[in-house]
């Protein structure tokens, strides 16, 4: 209803309800120079971002592992011949391939579980039993074991700390798979 904030933000013509959405920018200003750049600081950014979008290449079987473990997850916990028959593997060239990508399927499936246990706890509505049985523990004191290890604290306490300061828990480690509700 109100246009000005956008007429502020943009400081170009708008139009509403167009068949399509664009911004659209003169050719030279995309081509110059930001005068703020910065040579070693872009290599080392370009460097990062082509290791980090290296460990979610969908060709690599640790991220194919990791989807097949967030499927069966919820069912209990995965056994490693189970994912290697999903993945049309042999276990042993399952845990080879995965030993050349640096990890192993008992890591794999630890890391997998500590990147869920932090997206299902930060949906207040999920109790920790469910979250416990959506991380394929047979038993709650398993999981809350595993959080300690991973945590150093108790699921309740670190899901208070993430309640209440959004940002204290790192969110460095992003996972290749999304928390799904039950």
């Amino acid at each position: 209803a109100d246009l000005e904030p956008y007429k502020q933000a943009f400081h170009a013509p708008l139009v509403f309800n167009a068949p399509y959405d664009a911004l659209i920018f003169e050719r030279a200003d995309m081509e110059a120079p930001l005068p703020t750049a910065n040579e070693a600081m872009a290599l080392l950014h370009d460097r990062f971002a082509g290791e980090y979008l290296a460990r979610f290449s969908e060709s690599r079987v640790t991220h194919k592992a990791r989807q097949v473990l967030c499927r069966l997850l919820p069912q209990g916990e995965p056994k490693r011949d189970t994912v290697a028959q999903t993945l049309h593997l042999s276990q042993r060239t399952l845990q080879r391939r995965l030993q050349e990508e640096g990890t192993s399927f008992q890591q794999l499936l630890d890391d997998t579980r500590r990147e869920l246990a932090e997206q299902y706890l930060a949906q207040p509505s999920m109790t920790l039993l469910e979250i416990a049985y959506l991380l394929g523990f047979a038993d709650p004191s398993n999981f809350f074991r595993a959080f300690r290890r991973w945590f150093d604290t108790t699921p309740g306490d670190y899901r208070t700390r993430l309640l209440q300061a959004p940002n204290a828990v790192s969110d460095a480690k992003r996972p290749e798979c999304t928390a799904q509700t039950p």
